[in-house]
């Protein structure tokens, strides 16, 4: 498994949750302090196993747009899962009715990338904007060039269809 760190709040018996990439410091101090809590601290996605594992283990996981949750996960999921509280705007990477059928909650953080969206439209260029939208430029390899901050190389990759749905109308 790739590194992680656990915390737990000894006044309660807490939900285990299991964070799949780390996300602003403020959120998780906070979910560190309420809950029995497992982060992926590795640079790379979990791989589809170590997705599966968590999901095996967890009562709540929190995952990211770049975490493809399909019906076969869900279906392997260990009985205590009921709640997938993704961290992003949209859910289009969880099969909802899978879920459903497991009877596990799905929500999100909608506008949470809404202040990063605007950081990221001022630090590349149109062009560069344009090329991601349109697939010709990938967000690793605008990292890789020094075009993107790895930093941001996440929310460039969730909003690359919405980049893409915005540019074309543009033309």
């Amino acid at each position: 498994m790739p590194e992680m760190t656990r915390a737990a709040n000894p006044r309660v018996p807490n939900p285990k949750v299991w964070v799949t990439r780390e996300l602003p410091a403020a959120v998780m101090d906070r979910m560190e302090q309420l809950f029995h809590t497992s982060i992926h601290r590795g640079p790379a996605a979990l791989t589809r196993e170590e997705l599966a594992a968590a999901m095996a283990e967890c009562d709540v996981l929190v995952p990211t747009v770049t975490d493809e949750i399909d019906a076969d996960l869900i279906a392997g999921a260990g009985p205590a899962l009921k709640l997938i509280a993704n961290f992003g705007a949209g859910v289009n990477h969880i099969d909802l009715k899978a879920a459903r059928a497991r009877g596990i909650i799905v929500t999100n953080t909608p506008g949470v990338l809404t202040e990063d969206t605007a950081d990221l439209t001022m630090t590349l260029s149109m062009d560069d904007l344009l090329a991601i939208g349109a697939g010709t430029l990938d967000p690793t390899m605008a990292v890789m060039t020094g075009k993107l901050k790895l930093s941001d190389m996440g929310v460039a990759m969730a909003l690359q269809s919405s980049m893409a749905a915005l540019f074309s109308k543009m033309r």
